[in-house]
């Protein structure tokens, strides 16, 4: 099952009534270039893959949402799935002022400390609420792993890591299929954005956005970076003994350096990959690591 395609003529017809507050006054600051991934995602499934645990990751699809919010658009993150009711009690708060959603997502995010939680992730949806509460049409959906029983007994007969990037897909579906809406934007790591098999060892899976539907209805941009560091959990020097799993206490999770691409200005644009992994870019200049959210 996959969401119905609306042509961009439809959209922008079906649409010119809708009411929410004018990209004119809102204090939105996207990245040059974003018309064009704009027009191109009108309809479809656009995923944001991130490097975790940056600053500027999150900030940059919060004012691409800012910009296109005059139209619905869904937000899909990558937080616990079967969290999802309490981030919708959450996010249909109408007081502002209220710290219910910082604190909310704090506890949603208590186990992520390898960047996906990150107090980024956590500012932007917090101000992406801010800007519906004053009237933009903005959704949400926490999509991350299996939010059942039931759905990741569907799905294990999957290879490796596929049963979750399943999950994943069908959950961003699901709730992309509730509303007519003109943009749906996930933001995600960038190997569940990957629109080519992904190989671990000797399995391979395929990836979210790969189950989405077809590679036509997904856009999908991977993230660029100018260097600088991440937040992020590496094996600490010698590694674990052989004889047992992986502990927390194993990993390194902290501020990490990360090498850059030599860019001039930020920027998103369209540039499919000779191997058809991703359908574009935003590079995002220098980053600052973000650390998680709930340490």
């Amino acid at each position: 099952m996959r969401r119905t395609i609306v042509s961009a003529a439809l959209f922008v017809c079906g649409c010119a009534s809708a009411t929410g507050p004018s990209t004119e006054t809102r204090p939105c600051n996207p990245l040059a270039g974003w018309a064009d991934v704009a027009q191109a995602s009108v309809g479809k499934y656009l995923i944001f893959g991130e490097t975790h645990g940056t600053r500027e990751g999150p900030l940059a699809v919060q004012e691409f949402v800012c910009q296109v919010a005059t139209r619905p658009v869904l937000l899909a993150v990558e937080i616990d799935s079967s969290r999802n009711d309490e981030l919708q009690s959450a996010w249909q708060a109408n007081d502002e002022t209220s710290v219910g959603l910082p604190e909310a997502l704090r506890d949603m995010l208590v186990n992520r400390s390898d960047g996906v939680g990150s107090q980024a992730m956590v500012d932007m949806i917090v101000k992406l609420q801010a800007l519906k509460s004053s009237g933009a049409d903005i959704d949400i959906v926490a999509f991350n792993g299996a939010r059942d029983n039931e759905q990741a007994k569907r799905f294990e007969y999957l290879p490796g890591q596929e049963p979750h990037e399943a999950a994943q897909a069908e959950n961003i579906r699901l709730a992309a299929a509730k509303r007519q809406y003109r943009h749906v934007v996930v933001l995600a790591g960038s190997v569940h954005g990957q629109k080519s098999p992904v190989k671990v060892g000797d399995v391979t899976f395929e990836p979210m956005a790969m189950k989405l539907g077809l590679a036509s209805d997904v856009v999908s941009m991977r993230m660029e970076t100018a260097g600088g560091a991440a937040w992020n959990c590496r094996m600490k020097p010698g590694g674990p003994p052989l004889d047992r799993p992986i502990v927390h206490s194993d990993l390194d999770c902290s501020a990490h350096p990360l090498t850059g691409t030599a860019r001039s200005e930020p920027v998103m644009t369209l540039a499919e990959t000779e191997s058809r992994t991703f359908d574009g870019y935003y590079f995002v200049g220098p980053v600052s690591a973000s650390p998680p959210a709930a340490p």
